[in-house]
């Protein structure tokens, strides 16, 4: 889970997920930072890719380390370097960073600086950088640590469509490739569009100007906002909170069942039809009840009906919750843990749901245990979502857009279903490009359609020709 820090009146960039097992920092794997690293590898060549046809800059942020170089010179978080059109620069070498490697169009980042963690502004209409266009890789290097990682994300927003390449020592196909597989247009339509409640919400998810992607309903977008970082007590997406006041009515249970940190937890969670003094629990609150190892048995964890909001579950944050009526705030263990399987069923409608989960032949997903809705293998992004809840807005429609259209985070625990993480291991990763995409090598569906009927055309006005023959 992450908490955000609001900087200025932007609210910053900059998280750090408190409910992670394995912990995810900004994003990406860090779980036993307290791997020895004594044998330090080489550093990480960094390669910026820029196949637009404008210049872009990059440029890199976050509370965490930087340890690394560019052109021979420190490299330093805040600074913007620049990539000309349709070229790529090099001579950057990274040993050491935790944070996230931005990339901008046409112009350099303005806001980022110490006070708000180096991590410009994207939300806030009346600071700079507003109005440009940019997007990130969350990324975490530390030396000697195996589990070094690199991602794309587009849970907070997405602008500009980026891919990731890692290589292994002499080879020149990428062990990793993280990318995007719509055009920006197409990415920016799909996601508007889901944006229903746009005119009534209390901030707007659509940031429209002139650097905008041309999209065919929605104008010049320069940037999507998604729904766990819109803020307000009415999101412009759908209403996710209405899955969660159904399955309040219906009296779902739901089995939570996993294991973090070498610790088992087999629960069972429900919605509290009285008040309990003892669990603190309120009316409408969900109580998980059952096992954990090396927990009084049985322990109770209460998730508090204020957490359960539609902007809640989308942000998957809560800040407070109780475990055998003690007050308690997410530390990164097993509870929390627990509290993830929640937040990751609503958002990909596992919950309550009555199709079937392909982990478990005749059984259906509400049936299923959390851990049955990822294993024994992540199923595919079309087995869950919509498919899950087939006639219902009950999951993250923005999620599953995201999804559909590329390797990016599209929620926060989209790694729970997904893997869209690249390794970064320092004992096997010497090489590392970040493109910056050109649209207009991301075909567009359109394009490749009229590609297509093109093609059966020209076959079939041949055809006639050697018929007329």
């Amino acid at each position: 889970m992450k908490s955000q820090s609001v900087s200025a009146g932007n609210r910053s960039t900059t998280t750090s997920r408190k409910i992670r097992v394995c912990a995810f920092a900004l994003g990406t794997l860090v779980c036993f930072l307290s791997v020895a690293s004594a044998a330090l590898a080489a550093p990480l060549q960094v390669f910026v890719i820029n196949q637009r046809g404008e210049e872009v800059f990059l440029s890199f942020g976050g509370a965490g380390t930087i340890n690394g170089q560019i052109d021979s010179n420190p490299l330093a978080l805040g600074t913007n370097y620049s990539v000309a059109a349709h070229s790529t620069r090099g001579n950057i070498e990274l040993t050491e960073f935790s944070g996230r490697v931005f990339l901008a169009l046409e112009g350099a980042l303005t806001t980022p600086n110490a006070g708000n963690g180096y991590s410009p502004n994207f939300n806030n209409p009346s600071l700079g950088d507003y109005g440009t266009r940019w997007d990130k890789a969350e990324m975490t290097l530390v030396p000697g640590n195996p589990f070094s990682v690199i991602n794309l994300s587009a849970q907070d927003f997405f602008s500009v469509p980026l891919e990731i390449r890692t290589y292994t020592s002499g080879s020149s196909t990428p062990a990793t490739t993280l990318t995007w597989r719509k055009g920006e247009s197409v990415v920016m339509e799909s996601l508007a569009s889901l944006a229903v409640n746009e005119n009534t919400a209390t901030n707007k998810a659509i940031v429209n100007g002139p650097a905008g992607v041309p999209t065919p309903t929605f104008g010049n977008v320069v940037r999507m906002i998604a729904p766990a970082t819109t803020g307000g007590l009415v999101t412009p997406y759908s209403n996710i909170g209405d899955y969660v006041d159904a399955m309040r009515t219906a009296g779902q249970t739901t089995k939570i069942v996993g294991t973090a940190l070498a610790k088992n937890y087999d629960l069972v969670a429900s919605f509290a039809t009285v008040a309990n003094p003892t669990t603190k629990a309120k009316v409408g609150d969900i109580v998980l009840t059952g096992t954990i190892t090396g927990e009084p048995n049985p322990t109770t964890i209460v998730l508090p009906k204020g957490f359960l909001t539609s902007i809640e579950i989308y942000q998957a944050n809560p800040t407070q919750y109780f475990v055998n009526g003690v007050s308690t705030a997410p530390t990164n263990s097993v509870f929390d843990a627990a509290i993830r399987d929640i937040y990751v069923g609503f958002n990909i409608g596992t919950i309550g749901s009555t199709v079937e989960n392909p982990n478990v032949p005749g059984t259906s997903y509400g049936d299923s245990t959390s851990q049955q809705w990822m294993s024994p293998n992540k199923l595919p992004f079309t087995d869950l979502y919509s498919h899950a809840q087939p006639g219902n807005p009950y999951y993250n429609q923005y999620a599953e857009a995201v999804a559909g259209a590329g390797d990016a985070y599209g929620f926060a625990f989209s790694d729970f279903v997904q893997s869209p993480l690249a390794s970064l291991n320092p004992a096997d990763i010497v090489k590392m490009e970040i493109v910056v995409l050109d649209p207009l090598l991301v075909p567009e569906p359109s394009t490749v359609l009229m590609a297509g009927m093109g093609l059966i055309a020209f076959f079939l006005l041949a055809l006639r020709a050697k018929r007329r023959r």
